[in-house]
C-alpha cells in the first residue's frame, strides 16, 4: 500500500526514537516494569487471518520496549464460541481480542458490511479500506459502546467458487448445485446465484466434496492449501467478487485510554505495521494455494457484470434486514463506498 508505506517511512525511525526515549511508564504514573496483557482469538496459530494478531502484539512489544507484554490464547481456548469473544473482554477474561466479523452479528451487525460481494478485488485495497471503515464508522456507530477500541485488522480477498465436477462458468451453471458456505451472507450469495446453501465447517468441506455432498465451496483461495481442497476440487474462479472476510483486533476501550501518549503512539505503528503485513501475508497464502493443481479460470468481463449483478440484491437484503432491526445499514453501505474510494478502488 503505496501512502501507507510512505506514512511508515516518513515516520517510523523518529518516532521510534522519540518513544523509546520516554516510555519510563505505560500509563503516565509512577508504575514500572512491564505489563502483560491477555489476549484470545477463534484462530489457530498459523491461519493467515491470524497474521494481523501475531505482528500486533509483536509490534507493540518491540515498540514499547518490553513495557508490554502478552499471554495469548489462539484456536478458542477461552470461549469455543467464535461469536463470544466481545464479551470476553466485556466481562474481563480478555484484554484484546480477534473477532471474525462473520461471527459477531448480535453484538456488532455492522461490521459485516465490508463482507458484501462485488465491493473489491484488490486484497490491499479491501485491507486498507476495512480499516478506514472500521476506525472512522464502526468505532462511533458501535465499538464505543462496546467498550472495545478498534486497533487492526484483516481482510481476506474475495470469494471465488471452488469447486468440483462441471464447470461453473456461466450464471445459470449455478442452478442445482450445492455449496458450503460459513454465513447467512453466503447463504444470501448462494442462493442469488440459484445455487442451494450448505452450512459447515471448513474441516468438513474436504471430505463432504469428495463424496459429491457439496458441488463446491465459497472462499478465499488460501483455504485451497490450508485444507487440502486440491485433492477434490476441479476448478476455482479467478476474478469475482463472492463475499469476502475479516478480522477485527480491538482492546478494553478503558485499558487502552489509561495508556501513556508514547504507549498510544506505539500502539499506532504496531497497527499500521500489522494491517501492511496482514494483506502481504493473505496475497502470498493466496498465491500459494494457486499452485494446487486444480484449474483456476478468468470470466469475461461480460460474464463477471453479470454475475455481480445478480448480487446487488445481496446488498439490498442485508442493508433493508439492518434497517429493519433499527441498525444504520444505508449509512454503513455508503460509509464502506467511501472508505473503498479513499483506499484507492
Amino acid at each position: 500500500m503505496p501512502r501507507r508505506r510512505r506514512y511508515l517511512e516518513a515516520s517510523a525511525a523518529i518516532a521510534t526514537a522519540s518513544i523509546a526515549g520516554c516510555l519510563g511508564s505505560i500509563t503516565g504514573s509512577s508504575s514500572s516494569g512491564p505489563q502483560t496483557l491477555t489476549s484470545a482469538s477463534i484462530l489457530p496459530e498459523g491461519h493467515p487471518l491470524a497474521n494481523a494478531g501475531v505482528t500486533f502484539r509483536e509490534k507493540v512489544t518491540e515498540k514499547t520496549g518490553g513495557q508490554i507484554e502478552w499471554e495469548h490464547f489462539p484456536a478458542g481456548q477461552l470461549s469455543g464460541d467464535p461469536g463470544g469473544y466481545i464479551n470476553l473482554v466485556q466481562e474481563g477474561s480478555a484484554d484484546f481480542v480477534t473477532v471474525a466479523t462473520a461471527y459477531i452479528e448480535a453484538d456488532s451487525p455492522l461490521a459485516s458490511a465490508p463482507d458484501l460481494p462485488g465491493t473489491y478485488q484488490d486484497v490491499e485495497v479491501g485491507t486498507q479500506a476495512l480499516w478506514q471503515y472500521a476506525q472512522n464508522f464502526l468505532q462511533e456507530e458501535t465499538w464505543n459502546d462496546l467498550g472495545i477500541q478498534l486497533l487492526s485488522c484483516g481482510k481476506t480477498g474475495p470469494n471465488q467458487i471452488i469447486h468440483a465436477g462441471e464447470k461453473i462458468d456461466k450464471l445459470g451453471k449455478w442452478e442445482g448445485k450445492s455449496i458450503r458456505v460459513a454465513s447467512g451472507m453466503l447463504s444470501l450469495i448462494a442462493e442469488a446465484m440459484g445455487a442451494s446453501p450448505t452450512t459447515m465447517s471448513s474441516g468438513d468441506v474436504y471430505n463432504a466434496m469428495e463424496r459429491g455432498t457439496i458441488d463446491g465451496a465459497l472462499n478465499d483461495h488460501y483455504t485451497i492449501k490450508s485444507y487440502g481442497w486440491g485433492d477434490v476440487a476441479d476448478y476455482s474462479t479467478l476474478n469475482v467478487n463472492l463475499g469476502s472476510g475479516a478480522t477485527l483486533l480491538g482492546m478494553d476501550q478503558e485499558l487502552y485510554q489509561g495508556f501513556s501518549d508514547d504507549v498510544k503512539s506505539a500502539i499506532a505503528e504496531a497497527s499500521e505495521e500489522s494491517i501492511e503485513a496482514s494483506a502481504e501475508n493473505i496475497i502470498s497464502e493466496n498465491q500459494e494455494a494457486r499452485n494446487a493443481d486444480i484449474e483456476f479460470f478468468e470470466l469475461p468481463d461480460a460474464e463477471v457484470e453479470r454475475w455481480h449483478s445478480e448480487l446487488d440484491s445481496v446488498i439490498e437484503k442485508w442493508t433493508q434486514r439492518q434497517e429493519n432491526n433499527g441498525h444504520a445499514g444505508s449509512e454503513a453501505v455508503e460509509a464502506w463506498q467511501d472508505a473503498l474510494e479513499e483506499a484507492g478502488q
